[in-house]
């Protein structure tokens, strides 16, 4: 059901510009006309994204994607009015091969703990020596017992026994040391040890080469009753929406033409209606325009009707037809809708405005 509202704003404006021999009488009056209309037409923009090691085969998926997309539309009877490729690129990126599982290598570790008794500063001077050279991560002194140091030896094995046996071996080889440099063996004690499980994660992951594969479209759809059924093929094939669906009017020049021409016959009749007890009757137009403060500036300029006629509004002729105001220089009405994101299309509001400047002249 199509519902119109009118409305009428005028304002009178008489200015006299005076010249050698003539006096210039104006007039301005407005029409606004709106119209609901519901919406017959949906766009959608969409996006296809493919990824592969291999760009020819990203670009063969892509492909095949889309010829999937219009036959699962065809199976269910989906027209589309029209589809119209944007734009079609690719990127490269990087990630991680997934198909390479991640792994981890267990080793078992031995810690031996021992005690040194020395008593010579000469023979602490050798041990911290020998410390540093076998990689010894700290010594540290007993202050219960000033000649006392604790010692650790820690070594790593693929099991628990070897890791112990390794760690056996470099105690018998740090004793012999020892032993080489007067620190006699009667002085190393033996305090015990432990082991300990390590799981160490290694880097079997390699970084992979991916080719990305964007193609973006657009899809016109006449017959609103399978915009659902539109939508729900696009998700099943990996076919994502951008964006919002922009509801619209196919016919939609020819209902502003409509208007235009019902705004200005209103807003002619309206400065007939207010000229009707006076001397003077209206003359042809000299600004049509959506402007009403442009208008203002028109009736307060002093130049004569070419001057203002040059300013590059339109300003018809009265012989000319009323349905070629919208070709002849009228801006675009703004349109008061929003596109519905929940698929339901809403009646959309156009609202034209006519403001038209009237030259006066007596009967």
């Amino acid at each position: 059901m199509k519902k119109t509202s009118l409305f009428l704003l005028m304002t009178l404006f008489a200015t006299l510009s005076f010249s050698a021999d003539s006096i210039t009488r104006k007039v301005s009056v407005t029409g606004t006309v709106e119209k609901e209309i519901m919406p017959d037409t949906a766009n959608i923009s969409f996006r296809i994204i493919t990824k592969n090691k291999s760009l020819k085969v990203a670009g063969e998926e892509s492909a095949k994607t889309l010829e999937k997309f219009k036959s699962d539309l065809k199976a269910k009877g989906v027209v589309l009015s029209k589809m119209e490729t944007k734009s079609y690129f690719s990127q490269k990126t990087y990630d991680y091969d997934e198909t390479i599982k991640p792994e981890t290598k267990t080793t078992y570790r031995t810690t031996l703990g021992f005690e040194i008794s020395i008593d010579t500063f000469e023979n602490i001077t050798k041990l911290i020596e020998w410390a540093q050279v076998n990689k010894i991560k700290s010594i540290k002194r007993n202050y219960d017992e000033k000649n006392i140091y604790y010692l650790e030896i820690v070594k790593d094995g693929d099991t628990k026994e070897s890791s112990y046996n390794n760690a056996l071996a470099a105690f018998n080889k740090m004793e012999n040391e020892l032993s080489g440099l007067n620190i006699n063996e009667s002085n190393i004690y033996l305090q015990g040890y432990s082991s300990q499980k390590i799981d160490t994660p290694v880097n079997n992951q390699k970084q992979a080469e991916i080719n990305n594969v964007y193609s973006d479209f657009t899809v016109e759809i006449k017959d609103l009753k399978y915009l659902n059924d539109l939508l729900d093929i696009a998700e099943k094939d990996n076919v994502d929406i951008q964006g919002t669906v922009a509801f619209d009017i196919s016919n939609r020049e020819e209902i502003e033409s409509e208007l235009y021409r019902d705004a200005y016959e209103q807003a002619k009749r309206k400065g007939q209606s207010i000229l009707k007890s006076s001397e003077l009757v209206l003359s042809d137009p000299l600004v049509v325009s959506e402007s009403v403060s442009y208008q203002y500036q028109a009736i307060n300029d002093v130049k004569e009707y070419d001057a203002i006629y040059n300013t590059g509004m339109m300003a018809p002729s009265s012989k000319m037809a009323t349905a070629d105001f919208d070709s002849r220089g009228l801006n675009k009405a703004k349109v008061d809708y929003k596109a519905k994101v929940d698929y339901k299309p809403q009646a959309l509001k156009i609202t034209k405005d006519i403001s038209v400047l009237f030259e006066m002249v007596t009967k």
